[in-house]
């Protein structure tokens, strides 16, 4: 089970979407007295708190997303898999360690499971910063725990990664450090992994087939 945590952002998006709900829960609330989902005895709160708990926990699961990415949010969307490259300080190998970053989002909470052939962290706080033309820098703290055939040198630790979006929001580079103990650092680039493309066939195909 993937645990997400809060994460901050640098907007006043927030506290606006919150009063939003707020109002669109009381009018709610005020023009449509006898919804059914309303009626049940398990409902003992006044109608528009528990009209403002259901808009608010489908808005942060599922309808900010399309708001974020038509742009009425600021909150970017990164939901999804990255395939990354990292060039590390620590380097029991000569070339690029090949990792996986899983990203899960919800509009208040975030994680960062980043899995490599040696070990796996995973993030434990993370902040978004907005910039004025748009494009965002990520950082998060992370947690690592070596797998069983790590080098006997690679032990758990905790360290900080700081990221920057491309143009296209389709990649991150960034580096990383860990902590005092070990003074390991990174450099790290982050390419979202292409969806696979859904096969399409003409009628005359389906009937060939």
């Amino acid at each position: 089970m993937i645990y997400m945590h809060n994460y901050s952002i640098n907007t006043n998006e927030r506290s606006t979407v919150l009063f939003f709900l707020a109002v669109v829960s009381m009018i709610i609330s005020n023009y449509l007295p006898n919804l059914p989902f309303l009626q049940y005895e398990w409902v003992s709160t006044p109608k528009a708190f528990a009209i403002y708990g259901i808009l608010y926990y489908l808005f942060n699961r599922w309808l900010w997303i399309p708001l974020s990415k038509i742009k009425i949010l600021s909150t970017p969307y990164l939901n999804g898999d990255w395939e990354s490259k990292i060039d590390s300080s620590f380097n029991f190998e000569k070339e690029s360690i090949v990792s996986n970053l899983e990203i899960r989002q919800t509009w208040t909470k975030i994680s960062f499971d980043l899995t490599t052939p040696f070990s796996n962290s995973e993030s434990c706080d993370a902040s978004i910063d907005i910039q004025p033309d748009g494009r965002f820098k990520i950082s998060y703290n992370y947690n690592n725990t070596p797998k069983s055939k790590a080098p006997k040198r690679m032990t758990a630790h905790s360290g900080t990664t700081h990221l920057t979006v491309s143009k296209n929001k389709d990649s991150f580079t960034g580096f990383y450090y860990t902590s005092r103990d070990r003074g390991n650092y990174g450099d790290i680039l982050f390419q979202r992994k292409e969806k696979p493309k859904v096969r399409t066939f003409s009628p005359a195909q389906i009937l060939k087939r």
